[in-house]
């Protein structure tokens, strides 16, 4: 039921804009306009419907935040994997290295990394990408090591199966349950990261509508007009939050042992 309503929610916001023709860059008012019938959030300071921009804004929040989930999970379970499969001497190198990394501060990865490319959209998600995979590496790599003392996968090994195919054909399907859980709980702090470095200059360049960078635009007129900077820091906490239940929700579906439980 959760998922269902986020998924209807997530839906809305991408096909809104389309349906009705929202322009979230060209002017369409005076500047710094209350909220009112014709436009129900106000204007920015540009003139510019802070709802339309709200809206579309979703695409670049949520759609960038979508891009960091399947590029750490990806890169994740690749380098969790090589370490599964490598001999205690490689794996221990790995897992020394991966330890490290998560030593360090991940704003401050992400920070060098956009700053080093470049500001852009597709920079700053590379950025976060490269800043947050280690934890994904962690994770997988401790899936896979408990999924490789199954006796289907010795019998696989002792097959002459490789070891790749091993891991793509007989593994992933059966840690696919944990691994969205983990990618859904890792969501909601992706959409804080770039929003984040969108706030700081360093993500999508105006005038697109990205959330980080509306709250950045609008600091100059907090007092005057502090909508401008509450409705779309609003709309990052209730996007985080319903990721954050839609975790759960999949945690509780996916546990067998939560499963074993309702079935009693």
């Amino acid at each position: 039921m959760l998922g269902g309503t986020v998924v209807l929610f997530v839906a809305a916001l991408f096909l809104i804009p389309v349906i009705f023709h929202m322009d979230p860059i060209t002017p369409v008012g005076a500047r710094l306009l209350n909220p009112g019938p014709q436009h129900l959030l106000g204007t920015d300071q540009y003139g510019r419907d802070i709802l339309a921009r709200i809206v579309v804004g979703a695409r670049w929040s949520l759609g960038g935040a979508l891009a960091i989930s399947a590029g750490t999970a990806l890169l994740g379970f690749c380098v969790g994997a090589l370490a599964a499969f490598s001999p205690r001497i490689v794996d221990t190198i790995i897992s020394r290295i991966v330890d490290a990394w998560l030593a360090l501060p991940t704003i401050v990865i992400a920070l060098a990394v956009a700053a080093l490319l470049g500001r852009s959209f597709n920079n700053v998600v590379l950025a976060i990408i490269f800043a947050h995979w280690p934890w994904h590496a962690r994770i997988y790599r401790s899936l896979i090591r408990t999924e490789k003392t199954q006796t289907y996968i010795t019998a696989a090994r002792l097959l002459g199966v490789h070891p790749v195919m091993v891991a793509i054909q007989h593994i992933l399907p059966n840690i696919i349950g944990p691994a969205i859980v983990v990618a859904t709980a890792a969501f909601g702090s992706h959409i804080l990261s770039l929003a984040s470095l969108s706030f700081l200059g360093l993500g999508p360049q105006p005038p697109l509508p990205e959330w980080g960078l509306m709250i950045s635009e609008a600091r100059s007129f907090f007092q005057l007009k502090p909508w401008l900077m509450a409705v779309p820091g609003l709309a990052i906490v209730i996007a985080v939050l319903a990721v954050n239940m839609l975790g759960d929700a999949l945690r509780d579906m996916l546990d067998p042992a939560g499963r074993a439980a309702t079935a009693a």
